[in-house]
Formats: C-alpha cells, sequence, structure tokens
C-alpha cells in the first residue's frame, strides 16, 4: 500500500503529540521521541530512541542504534549496521540499510530508492513507488515487494524505469507485487516465479 494521505498528515503534525518538537537538529541519547519541521535527527552508537519524524531533515542509526517508527517527509533515512526499526516510511528520500539490521515492520518509500545490505532482516513488506529497490545477498523478507503505480509520464520510458535488484542467498516469504513496469535483476531465477503483474502491456 503506498503512504496515505493520514500518514502524511501525522509526519507533518506529529509535533503536537511527541515528546520533543523544535526546528533545530537532534541528538537522541535515551529513548526519548522526538518530532522536528526543520532539521536532522541522529542516533549515536548503541543508543535508543522512540518515534522520530522530521519533515524537511534527514534521520540517522549509527552502530547498534534502535527507535520505533521513523517518518520523513523530505529526507533520507540512513540505518548503520547492526541498528533496529520498527518501521521506515519516506514520502521524498532514500532508505539506506546496513548490514545485520533488522526491521520488525514495513519499510516503504513514494519518490525515493531503498538500499538493503547483506544480511538484514525485514519482518513485514519492501514498498515503493518511483524508486528502485536493491537487496544484498542473505537478506530476509517475511512479507511482500511490492512496486505501486505511478502516474508520472516519464515512467513509460524504459531508461526512467524502476529496478528491482536482488541478489543471491535472499530468503523472500511473500511475492512481488508489480503495478507498473519495473526492470527486473534477480541472481535466483525462482523469484520470478514470485512476480505478479497487475498492469497490462508486460514487456
Amino acid at each position: 500500500m503506498p503512504i496515505s494521505a493520514k500518514t502524511l498528515m501525522t509526519a507533518t503534525l506529529l509535533a503536537t503529540t511527541l515528546t520533543a518538537c523544535s526546528i533545530a537538529n537532534h541528538n537522541v541519547q535515551r529513548g526519548e521521541s522526538v518530532s522536528t519541521t526543520i532539521g536532522n535527527i541522529d542516533v549515536n552508537n548503541n543508543k535508543t530512541a522512540g518515534s522520530l519524524s522530521t519533515v524537511n531533515g534527514n534521520v540517522s542509526l549509527a552502530v547498534n542504534a534502535s527507535a520505533q517508527q521513523i517518518e520523513v517527509v523530505n529526507g533520507n533515512i540512513k540505518l548503520a549496521e547492526l541498528s533496529e526499526a520498527q518501521s521506515l516510511e519516506t514520502i521524498n528520500g532514500n532508505i539506506d540499510i546496513g548490514e545485520k539490521a533488522k526491521i520488525k515492520g514495513n519499510i516503504s518509500t513514494i519518490n525515493g530508492n531503498i538500499d538493503i545490505q547483506q544480511q538484514t532482516q525485514v519482518s513485514g513488506s519492501i514498498i515503493t513507488t518511483s524508486g528502485s529497490i536493491n537487496i544484498a545477498k542473505e537478506t530476509v523478507i517475511s512479507g511482500d515487494i511490492t512496486v505501486n503505480k505511478t502516474d508520472h509520464w516519464l515512467s513509460k520510458f524504459d531508461n526512467d524505469k524502476p529496478e528491482l535488484i536482488i541478489a543471491d542467498k535472499v530468503k523472500l516469504a511473500g511475492n512481488i507485487h508489480l503495478y507498473q513496469a519495473v526492470k527486473l535483476k534477480f541472481a535466483d531465477s525462482n523469484l520470478y516465479k514470485k512476480v505478479i503483474h497487475h498492469y497490462q502491456n508486460k514487456i
């Protein structure tokens, strides 16, 4: 499912309900939740955070750091190796996940790429609309992979199609749902059997 209007409103209005809210950069140390309109949010090595939200800024988790849900409207999410999060969601931004990270829920973006390093565990699904997905070897995904429909006219041209790249020894429990044309590059040919096309003129 694409990011809903309700979620977008939540990302912009969350400042009224979370522990911390300001227009500034934040360094989270002791499990607090943070929401900001303009500014970056960082969680240091081995530290924990609650829910993290920014409208214009980036969110990053250092090595072995953890957070609950992370939501960004205009900005990127970056997780270092061994980090953990409940869920990751961007509107306009990339999601970069380091080795051996653990995501307990979904990973989703509308306009942005998703890059997952090796031996990561994703308990939910991976969802995008206009971005490419690159999944490194030995990653485990318990849900589906979905590329939603885009109305962007450039997507009709081959060079502008998103890519779905899956390396060797990736375990995908669910299926691959495509609502638009996507360039597929799978190291394991068996994954092509999991592809479900939800659009016409499949080329």
